[in-house]
């Protein structure tokens, strides 16, 4: 079977210090590199970011509307690949991380899928702690029905993105959460643990004050989006 092109989108905001490592560990696929195209999307951005990406020939696309969730849809919108993959700035895809895609959605009645997330905190055993975690929040979730999907490691088919439209960009918090509660009426969903990434830990505060006010933020958004099934009503902060 033909491998499939893939188009991995990575919104962007002021990531000159950490788009580089995101965009190097895209380099080092195991999927062919004329396989797959890496759209960044540039949201207002006053430093390099939009000169870092073009120096790996990554497709810039600008978004004037300020937040994550405006910059995800403007870039899955531009996809041109048979399946759009989307990660964020502050992450490191694994190696096998597109290949591992292609794999799983040799099943064509799949048609989305979120993955692994590892925080790149200064314990590993904190890491894997809160890895596993992790795992089973996700897991209860789609046990329920109710797939959480994860900005950082997602992919799904461009086809059905077009049953979707568009990110329903009302969800200034969750954006990515929605998009896997709408994929669940069109067709398989899954979480696969295989599909690793590591992620920075910056949108925590470190603080613990700072700490605990983001995780009520979120555990908040997941409630709306998950359980109310409506947008939330706080959003982010352009720097997450």
């Amino acid at each position: 079977m033909a491998q499939p092109k893939i188009s991995v989108v990575i919104p962007a905001f002021n990531e000159e210090k950490y788009l580089p490592s995101c965009l190097q560990a895209l380099a080092n696929q195991t999927y062919p590199r004329d396989k797959f195209e890496i759209i960044v999307v540039d949201n207002n951005s006053t430093d390099r970011t939009s000169k870092i990406a073009a120096t790996v020939r990554a497709k810039v696309v600008t978004e004037k509307k300020q937040g994550h969730v405006f910059a995800l849809n403007a870039g899955m919108q531009k996809a041109q690949g048979e399946i759009i993959a989307v990660t964020d700035a502050d992450t490191k895809v694994s190696k096998n991380w597109l290949e591992t895609i292609d794999k799983i959605f040799d099943d064509q009645s799949i048609v989305g899928i979120t993955g692994s997330i590892k925080l790149e905190t200064q314990s590993i055993f904190l890491s894997l702690f809160l890895q596993k975690l992790y795992h089973l929040f996700l897991q209860f979730n789609f046990l329920c029905n109710k797939p959480h999907f994860a900005g950082p490691n997602m992919a799904l088919r461009r086809s059905a993105f077009k049953i979707l439209k568009q990110v329903d960009t009302r969800y200034e918090i969750s954006g990515d959460v929605e998009i896997g509660m709408r994929l669940r009426k069109v067709g398989k969903v899954l979480f696969v643990k295989q599909l690793l990434v590591v992620a920075s830990p910056r949108r925590f505060k470190k603080d613990g004050k700072g700490f605990f006010k983001d995780m009520f933020k979120y555990t908040l958004a997941y409630i709306y989006a998950i359980w109310l099934i409506k947008p939330p009503k706080d959003k982010l902060m352009p720097v997450r």
